[in-house]
């Protein structure tokens, strides 16, 4: 029996659907046991992936790497053991291969589906945006722009300051947008500039995958002043450690249209990032545990206010880093509503921006630098949701 489906970019998916742009998979928590796995290596699976399959049976593992084989080859029509995935699956399957191999941009959005009396999928049908000579070069594209970008880490880098520059350079290079030529995907962020939070995500994916760094895409819900978004962003093992990141959170709309780097969602827990975002779950896949607070940007760098120190100490010694690496913004966090008040009273007096202990800061940092800033002009922006508190220098 033949069954047709989309993959929809802009809505979750319905019975045979599959979401494209942000992976929206049918909700299944159902955990799948099957046997003992065979090493990845003995079915090719591919770095992105192999954390997310470790979850996967020795025969899911087969039948992913036929289907992944067939879609690099520009397969039309790939035939599927009818005794591995159900009908209700397909979703949770087609979305790991979308999700966690992001050289693949050139999927349709309608799929065909043949599925036996036993409601068991034997084939998997798809269309392609490109052709194989088109995504061939364009992946050569894509690797000479990887190249470029790794050819400026230091091999003696950790992994959190090759990770650091990595979403540094995402943010420098792209802007969100709906509107580009291949927004969903890696060479849409890093070739042509525009993406929207897949382009973002698989771009980090396969800069952390040159750097050796494990990196996965998390497909979701993200809440906005719009309610919740279907979203992804990443899973990171940095250093030894999971941290959640998002990168396309970290790179704001801002209404002068002028660019700055955030690093709110940089180095997150599971908790802390849940405050905002929702994972999918997804039957074949399982994702790591996020618990430690060690990669966070902010407690890592000491630009973090809780109380330890005075919010003016901590803001002089953002504003004095920035200084010295040519960053026109300084960036604080504070632990809590409490000490955001706190230090906003303490560096801003009345809320306007018009205090003068940042104009003193400011002051002392560019006396000490050298640089030049002016010592007269300031502006600022605060996040009332994540106590935050940004200076730019003029």
């Amino acid at each position: 029996m033949l069954l047709c489906g989309c993959m929809d970019a802009q809505q979750a998916p319905r019975e045979e659907k599959v979401t494209v742009g942000t992976h929206k998979a049918a909700e299944n928590t159902e955990k799948q046991q099957g046997g003992d796995s065979a090493p990845e290596e003995a079915f090719n699976i591919p770095k992105t992936a192999a954390y997310v399959t470790n979850n996967m049976s020795e025969e899911q593992k087969r039948q992913l790497c036929k289907v992944i084989a067939g879609i690099t080859d520009f397969e039309e029509n790939i035939d599927i053991d009818g005794t591995v995935i159900g009908r209700s699956d397909v979703n949770d399957f087609i979305s790991i291969v979308l999700s966690q191999m992001p050289y693949i941009d050139y999927i349709g959005q309608e799929y065909t589906i043949s599925v036996d009396q036993n409601e068991q999928i034997t084939s998997l049908s798809l269309n392609y945006t490109k052709t194989k000579e088109q995504a061939e070069a364009e992946k050569a594209v894509l690797d000479q722009k990887l190249d470029e970008i790794c050819a400026e880490v230091n091999d003696g880098w950790s992994d959190y300051k090759k990770v650091l520059f990595f979403h540094d350079k995402i943010i420098d290079t792209c802007h969100y947008s709906e509107t580009g030529l291949s927004p969903h995907s890696a060479y849409g962020c890093l070739v042509d500039g525009q993406a929207v939070c897949e382009g973002y995500a698989k771009a980090m994916q396969l800069l952390c995958a040159r750097a050796d760094i494990e990196c996965i895409c998390v497909s979701g819900y993200a809440a906005d002043e719009n309610g919740p978004q279907p979203h992804i962003w990443n899973k990171i093992l940095v250093d030894g450690v999971w941290a959640n990141f998002d990168v396309t959170w970290d790179d704001p709309l801002t209404m002068t249209g002028s660019p700055y780097r955030r690093y709110d969602f940089f180095g997150l827990t599971d908790d802390e990032i849940g405050e905002s975002h929702v994972e999918d779950s997804n039957r074949f896949a399982v994702y790591p545990d996020c618990d430690s607070d060690e990669l966070n940007y902010y407690r890592r760098t000491g630009f973090y206010y809780d109380g330890t120190a005075s919010a003016y100490d901590v803001m002089s010694y953002a504003v004095l880093s920035s200084m010295s690496e040519g960053d026109y913004a300084a960036r604080i966090k504070c632990s809590d509503a409490e000490h955001y008040t706190q230090a906003i009273d303490e560096l801003f007096e009345d809320h306007t921006g018009t205090g003068a202990a940042i104009y003193g800061i400011i002051y002392d940092a560019v006396s000490q630098t050298g640089s030049g800033w002016a010592t007269n002009e300031y502006a600022f922006a605060k996040n009332d949701s994540f106590y935050t508190l940004t200076v730019f220098f003029r």
